[in-house]
């Protein structure tokens, strides 16, 4: 609970001062009052927070933290408990000081007379726009643990989306990793061990070896400030990837390249499924759906076509049309996305397409990591194999003069 310090006048006319804890500033100034003091200064207590919590304060909510949250949000709610006990309990609950904290600032509000769609939405960098729509259609229409229900389950098929994918690049992360690794101690440790000896013969050596001796010294000599020109490197590509520009690049690139076309297609394809069926069968109207999927799709092509198709079903057009004009998701989306519009249950077939391309992805991840590891083995296996003829060919040069 924040404290507040404050200066004042008591019907005495003296002046008095200190701090007092309250959860908002309308109340603190209420509690003053009640004590009959005049009020001439009233203002929120800095508070000096620790290194250890501000490293907490930056820590994100994931989407399986998210998914939690709606699932126990749901079943406290349905209990009949009212729905500042189940901020209060939830907030208790949660592990994450930052959501804590935000969840604190969620129940003040209410408390202070908002409603729960109005005080999520001031949290914007926490709850994502599908939360805060679905939160106020859901009580708008007084089903809100129904909708909670809905976006737990939304955000639990979204984790385990991510979490497909992520597992399937561990095993080739860790291989180019070891691989590096490697080829590092072969340069800096292994190789100049044949400097000496390649000095002490009379021989001409080959362009590779020489090419790889120059590397060795390079990293034996200046170690320090090729690490910091790597680090360097790694901060600026790391910032150039968050910018516009290579979003839209890497959009362009992910939906044309060969081997990753179907893995992107089919990630994207369900991430766009279950969130559109899940906003619609939430009762939001078409228009407001396709804004709020556009941004949240993660693919800037796709958001761009969205957003178009949005204006032309302003027009009159029907979403299955105008998808199948842009001829980016795949036919059996637009056949069902088709007869949904005709028999007014497009919500139900966005949540069977979704379930269908979740397991698409399944396999496209499957044969993404059987083409990608082989692949990777191929390069490794190359680049030793250079260095390590790159050391032998001057080996085999000496042996023949002798």
């Amino acid at each position: 609970m924040p404290g507040y310090e404050y200066r004042g006048i008591t019907p005495d006319r003296q002046e008095k001062n200190g701090t007092i804890t309250a959860k908002s500033k309308s109340l603190a100034a209420q509690a003053l009052q009640e004590k009959g003091l005049y009020i001439t200064y009233l203002k929120e207590k800095e508070i000096v927070v620790s290194w250890k919590d501000q490293i907490h304060l930056f820590r994100a909510v994931k989407v399986r933290e998210l998914a939690i949250f709606c699932r126990q949000f749901s079943v406290l709610f349905e209990s009949g408990l009212p729905l500042i006990d189940c901020l209060a309990t939830l907030q208790q609950q949660t592990s994450n000081k930052s959501f804590a904290s935000v969840l604190e600032q969620v129940k003040e509000d209410v408390e202070e007379g908002e409603t729960l769609h109005q005080a999520v939405r001031k949290q914007s960098k926490i709850f994502p726009d599908i939360f805060n729509n679905m939160v106020e259609a859901g009580e708008t229409g007084g089903i809100l643990d129904q909708t909670l229900n809905r976006l737990a389950l939304h955000f639990e098929k979204e984790h385990h989306l991510r979490e497909k994918v992520k597992s399937a690049m561990v095993y080739p992360f860790i291989l180019v990793l070891a691989a590096a690794g490697m080829v590092l101690f072969m340069l800096v440790v292994v190789l100049p061990n044949f400097v000496s000896i390649f000095a002490s013969v009379n021989i001409e050596l080959p362009p590779s070896t020489r090419a790889l001796l120059a590397v060795s010294q390079i990293l034996r000599e200046h170690g320090f400030v090729v690490f910091v020109v790597a680090a360097l490197l790694i901060f600026i590509c790391y910032r150039f990837s968050q910018s516009s520009v290579s979003q839209v690049l890497w959009a362009r690139l992910s939906l044309k390249t060969p081997v990753i076309k179907s893995l992107v297609l089919a990630v994207l394809t369900a991430r766009f499924a279950r969130t559109l069926g899940t906003l619609l069968s939430n009762g939001m109207p078409i228009l407001g759906a396709l804004e709020i999927v556009a941004p949240v799709i993660g693919n800037e092509v796709l958001r761009e076509n969205l957003l178009d198709a949005r204006e032309q079903i302003q027009e009159g057009d029907s979403l299955a049309a105008v998808l199948q004009q842009q001829n980016l998701f795949p036919p059996m989306l637009i056949q069902m996305m088709a007869v949904g519009e005709q028999t007014g249950r497009i919500d139900q077939l966005l949540d069977k397409a979704a379930d269908f391309y979740e397991k698409e992805v399944d396999h496209a991840v499957d044969r993404f990591a059987s083409f990608l590891e082989p692949a990777l083995i191929l390069v490794m296996g190359g680049i030793v194999g250079f260095i390590v003829s790159a050391v032998m060919l001057p080996m085999f040069e000496m042996i023949n003069m002798v």
